[in-house]
């Protein structure tokens, strides 16, 4: 086990090579972005590394096989609390492994937490992400792949057998679908045919109709000052704390790219900000003027992306944290299994029973904690 983010980024050479090997080619890449959002730097990172000992690395170690990346809960006074989340609901970067053998490798994680006195673990994992064939599957439009006829199952209980002792030990899984990516067609004509119809209807119309009222066009590489960026913050729908506007400019031209919307005069309607890898485009944030509304911003910026994305040749279009934009409705989708496991203790009851009050709306783990229709097995 490797603890503490400074720990964690030292090993970002071997993390991004082990990615690449298991099919997930960029996904160790910007582990100090996502290692230091303000939600990652109130716990504390762990991350569980799985060797071959038969096998050796060029420098004579054993050969890193898998990794496992979750964050303990802290306390005010700093102290890990024992309870552990994964932070992608994606699943794509929580667990660095072969698809094939994702599930045992996410049991053997919790095995290995418990071991050391873990009250509570949620972690998220796709079995199929990054795997071509189940890709091609997807974005042919067949549904990613249900559990392996009950397999990963089996590979969690093997992992976690034993691990009880005095104290019951409970696991529950918990599968589902979600949008994953927009499909990026050869042309922009196609892309659009992939979308629905009222949704490509508007990507045309409100670009039009900006360009129509305010000379809007599209700036592929945008240059803004960190001043700038913190008083266009200040006009904007959904605006955030400035120590976050700091954080996003300190990320730029370290493999994050800027683009934005520019009306006539030059002065900026929106601000994109995102990461390029292995022609995949992440967005990880936008900002929107908040005093035009009725040009419908967001929808504007997203259809100049697209177009000059798709003119570079990139084949899929990712949002960070999902999004609530329609054009949702069209992304190919993924099965996500999450996995829950808790201790039979009064710590973990009073968790579940103050879950509202712990932890924020949209945390996974108290979600699970709460979730009435889980089906929770006893360890062996």
């Amino acid at each position: 086990m490797v603890r503490g983010r400074k720990a964690i980024l030292a090993m970002g050479a071997e993390l991004r090579e082990l990615a690449e090997r298991c099919g997930q080619t960029g996904e160790a890449d910007q582990l100090a972005y996502f290692l230091s959002t303000p939600h990652a730097l109130k716990k504390l990172p762990c991350l569980v590394l799985m060797t071959d000992a038969q096998g050796e690395s060029n420098d004579g170690n054993a050969k890193l096989e898998a990794a496992v990346l979750l964050f303990e809960y802290k306390s005010v006074f700093g102290l890990g609390l024992r309870v552990f989340s994964s932070s992608d609901g994606s699943g794509r970067r929580n667990v660095l492994a072969p698809a094939e053998t994702r599930a045992q490798v996410a049991g053997m994680a919790c095995r290995v937490l418990l071991e050391r006195g873990a009250q509570a673990i949620h972690l998220a994992f796709d079995e199929g992400y990054g795997d071509e064939r189940e890709a091609c599957r997807c974005e042919e439009g067949i549904a990613s792949r249900e559990l392996r006829g009950g397999h990963a199952q089996r590979e969690l209980a093997e992992a976690l057998a034993g691990t009880g002792g005095k104290r019951k030990i409970r696991w529950a899984v918990f599968e589902h679908e979600m949008p994953l990516y927009l499909r990026l067609e050869k042309t922009y004509a196609a892309t659009l045919a992939r979308i629905g119809a009222r949704t490509r209807s508007n990507l045309r119309y409100y670009r039009r109709r900006s360009e129509l009222a305010l000379g809007c066009h599209f700036v592929a590489e945008a240059r803004v000052s960190l001043e700038e960026l913190v008083a266009f913050n200040r006009v904007c729908a959904y605006s955030v704390l400035e120590e976050e506007v700091q954080r996003r400019f300190q990320t730029l031209g370290r493999g994050f790219f800027l683009c934005g919307i520019r009306d006539g005069k030059g002065d900026w309607l929106a601000l994109l900000g995102g990461r390029k890898q292995n022609g995949f485009v992440e967005i990880d944030w936008q900002m929107n003027r908040a005093d035009l509304p009725q040009l419908s911003l967001s929808t504007v910026m997203r259809a100049y992306l697209m177009e000059y994305e798709v003119g570079l040749g990139s084949r899929r279009l990712y949002f960070e944290g999902s999004t609530t934009h329609p054009i949702v409705q069209s992304f190919t989708k993924g099965r996500v299994t999450e996995l829950t496991v808790k201790r039979d203790t009064l710590y973990v009851r009073s968790l579940e029973r103050f879950a509202r009050v712990l932890f924020p709306p949209k945390n996974y783990l108290a979600q699970m904690l709460r979730k009435s229709d889980l089906v929770w097995r006893t360890v062996r």
